[in-house]
Order: C-alpha cells, then structure tokens, then sequence
C-alpha cells in the first residue's frame, strides 16, 4: 500500500508474495480476520498446511479504530524477532480486521536477531504492497419501535439507504431490527424521526 490512506482500510481477498533472504525462504500470507478467535484459527490452519515450514510467524488486528484487538508470535524465533516486527509493520499502516503470517524455511544460514527482524518486517511490507485494500465499515445492529401506522413508511425509508434485510417481531407494537454501517446510522436515525414524527424508539444498539 503505498503511504497511510486517510479512513481505515482492510482487505476481502487473500494475498501473499515470497522472498527469499539470506537462502531463507519467508512466505507472507495476509487474509481478512474479523476476531481473535478466527485469528486463532487462521494459525491453525496454516500450521496444518505448512508443517514443513520452520516457523509460522503471524500478527493481527481486528476491530474498529477505536477499539481494537491485536496480538502475534514468534513461533519458535527469538523474542521480539518475528511476531513484534510484523506486528509493528501493520500498526504503521491503517488497518484493521487483518492477519499476516510470514512463514519460514531456514536456508542454512543464521540471520541473526537483527537480521531475523528485518527479514519478517520487508516479508510483512512486501505482502501489504501487493494487496487490494479497501474501505473498513464498520456495522452495527439496530432495533427501532415504530407505530402500526408508520411501520410503512419506515420501510421505504431503510429501502432509501439501502437497508432490504430487516426482522420484525410485535411484542408491543413493532420492531424492525436491522443491521447499518456507523457511517450512516446517524441519517438514518435523523430519517426516521423524522418520518414519524419523533414517535420511533430506539430501543437498543450494538457496535
């Protein structure tokens, strides 16, 4: 990715591109992640295809910019040599909902720890030069109560932006949930109002 983009961005196809430095092989992968838990089982699964390899190396970060999760690991390397350095090249970008593996086949040559964290870093650049990134949205899960007579209306409002999925359920009149982008819940939620009249409930919301 050539320089910071100015939103957070993120990437919906895998990518991964080779180097080999010093007669090591270093395979970077980077693939969406949404949670921990996936990252988890990302590694797993690489694990499992890689078992020739030396180490799996991998750093993720996921959630929105204000509230992220992140973590990586050397895999056998020397602390702070691997995991960290890739970690630190994707805190350097914008990013979010990302995990990068650099995965090694020692070539018979020791780096050194200098050169093992350089070595992961350029593989980690490498990979997010040749990615296709994209915008972040970040959704979240809306319930809004509306009257009978305005449920409607309220419709042909969620249609206007673009909203087609929604479930209602009548405990006490209706309840239309559906899920929004942060970008354009507060219009919205100005929309709405304003088609009933102030008379919409808001009832909960999730990030």
């Amino acid at each position: 990715m050539s320089g910071k983009a100015k939103a957070c961005q993120t990437i919906e196809i895998p990518c991964r591109t080779e180097l080999v430095i010093q007669k090591s092989r270093f395979l970077g992968i980077l693939l969406p992640c949404q949670d921990a838990a996936e990252a988890r089982e990302r590694l797993r699964t690489l694990k499992s295809e890689y078992r020739d390899a030396t180490h799996v190396v991998h750093a993720f970060i996921c959630g929105s910019e204000s509230s992220q999760t992140m973590g990586c690991s050397d895999d056998g390397e020397p602390s702070g040599t691997a995991g960290r350095p890739v970690l630190e090249v994707l805190k350097g970008e914008i990013v979010s909902n990302v995990f990068l593996a650099v995965i090694r086949w020692f070539g018979g040559v020791k780096l050194g720890t200098g050169g093992l964290s350089r070595a992961y870093a350029m593989t980690a650049k490498a990979v997010i030069a040749q990615a296709l990134w994209v915008p972040l949205v970040q959704w979240k899960t809306v319930v809004v109560q509306v009257p009978f007579a305005e449920e409607g209306r309220v419709r042909r409002v969620l249609e206007r932006f673009g909203v087609t999925r929604i479930n209602q359920s009548y405990p006490d009149g209706p309840h239309l949930t559906f899920d929004v982008s942060e970008e354009l819940y507060l219009d919205i939620e100005a929309a709405i109002t304003a088609e009933t009249q102030g008379q919409a409930q808001w009832k909960s919301s999730e990030p």
